[in-house]
């Protein structure tokens, strides 16, 4: 828990130095794009776990996650196409095929049932996935 809660407040103090950044520099508009934001966490502790540690880092889900003005959910290839999920082609990824899957659902429950959320499911071509993040940002641009 202590690691985690490190994490989310560099998580918090990197954002938040970021858009202070972005406000501050000229009239114009700027796009931050994040990927992963304390909210993270509920894929590896409970929801009151993660509700105790914004509590410890004066923080709270509702601000963290209204902070954003959208939110993408990739969802995980291994839910989509569990053959094509691999651990050979990204020497980083330790988890089977369930795990990843679980922790996957458990990140969209929580983001999915934001306003704000587009899921984007996973896809047999990355190229496609990321023609569907373009068009998702470009959707709040327009």
């Amino acid at each position: 828990m202590n690691f985690l809660e490190l994490i989310a407040k560099i998580e918090l103090y990197l954002s938040n130095l970021l858009i202070e950044q972005a406000q501050n520099s000229n009239n114009e508009k700027k796009m931050i794009l994040f990927d992963k934001c304390p909210i993270d966490n509920i894929a590896f502790i409970e929801k009151d776990e993660l509700t105790n540690m914004f509590k410890n880092i004066n923080t709270s889900f509702d601000e963290i996650i209204n902070s954003y003005d959208l939110i993408l959910h990739l969802e995980t290839i291994a839910k989509s196409y569990p053959k094509l999920y691999t651990n050979d082609n990204n020497k980083n990824r330790t988890l089977d095929k369930d795990l990843a899957i679980a922790r996957n659902n458990r990140l969209l429950e929580v983001y999915g049932q934001n306003s704000k959320c587009i899921v984007i499911e996973g896809c047999k071509d990355i190229k496609e996935k990321q023609e569907k993040v373009i068009k998702a940002i470009e959707s709040i641009l327009i």
